[in-house]
């Protein structure tokens, strides 16, 4: 699995105040802003463990050298479209090569890839041990909240109960796990397994 970095959400909430005060069933607003931040928790928590990003992000993954032709997986998806995606090669004194349409392609769906293909020209870096392959594209299931999956905004709804469950400092008993049982299996429909 290549390093990655998320970018920015932008902000966008997934799940708005009032859905998640009735899912609770909390009514005080003192309590929104320790909502608001377990929601991020859960986002967070729910993206990692599926390899997902729910809305539309920027992901920055960097794969270590030598690069045969063939396909390498993306870490994060779903990726609906391959517009804006780029592929830089990273030599070790720091040059920098842009690969080119003709050398590289990005498959979408929920498991991504990047295809280095086979029979063109390409740089002779590609071949060194001590190269870097850094790829960015927009993984999400699209720019707005209203795009993500329903049994995944639930996910999200039965995990901020969980934390707002054991808020406070309370302990976790050791048979609790971090992920509420439900979240965890909605989540393992949309996570991959790299082998």
């Amino acid at each position: 699995m290549p390093d990655f970095e998320r970018g920015d959400r932008q902000g966008i909430p997934i799940l708005n105040k009032a859905q998640m005060k009735l899912h609770l069933r909390v009514d005080l607003s003192d309590e929104e802003s320790l909502i608001d931040t377990m929601l991020d928790a859960a986002v967070r928590e729910v993206e990692d463990y599926a390899q997902i990003a729910l809305v539309d992000q920027t992901i920055t993954a960097t794969f270590t050298g030598p690069f045969p032709a063939g396909r390498m997986y993306l870490p994060v998806g779903p990726v609906l479209s391959t517009t804006g995606a780029t592929s830089t090669l990273v030599e070790q004194d720091g040059t920098e090569t842009a690969l080119t349409a003709a050398q590289f392609r990005l498959t979408t769906g929920r498991a991504p890839a990047i295809w280095i293909i086979e029979g063109v020209s390409q740089p002779a870096a590609m071949k060194q041990d001590s190269s870097t392959l850094r790829v960015a594209y927009t993984a999400g299931f699209g720019p707005e909240a209203a795009d993500v999956p329903p049994d995944l905004r639930h996910a999200l709804l039965d995990q901020v109960a969980a934390l707002y469950e054991h808020r406070a400092g309370a302990v976790m008993p050791r048979h609790v796990q971090s992920m509420s049982s439900n979240t965890q299996r909605i989540a393992q429909r949309y996570r991959r397994v790299g082998i």
